[in-house]
């Protein structure tokens, strides 16, 4: 995923193998590295880490003395439900 391209090697490095270790031989062969890379992704995005402009579901955003405002619809979203890794990964 390029949003993770600057991300240090060490953080990328510990959710790959976060990964690994929770999508294990059980997943069929086909989707286990596209699910090991997804849930990598999603728990860097959780993280904070990546490239991103403004996260989905921010429908307003001020600057001086910080305000945003996050549409109901997102702002449910909870797990994996959380980020479109995430939702790529289920």
């Amino acid at each position: 995923y390029p949003a993770f391209a600057a991300v240090a090697d060490g953080a990328v490095g510990y959710w790959l193998a976060d990964a690994v270790a929770n999508v294990g031989d059980q997943w069929p062969e086909a989707h286990r590295d596209p699910a090991r890379l997804a849930f990598a992704a999603h728990n860097l995005a959780s993280s904070g880490q990546g490239a991103g402009s403004v996260p989905a579901g921010v429908t307003s955003f001020k600057s001086g003395t910080f305000s945003a405002t996050v549409s109901d619809s997102m702002a449910s979203r909870t797990g994996f439900s959380a980020t479109s890794y995430g939702r790529e990964f289920l």
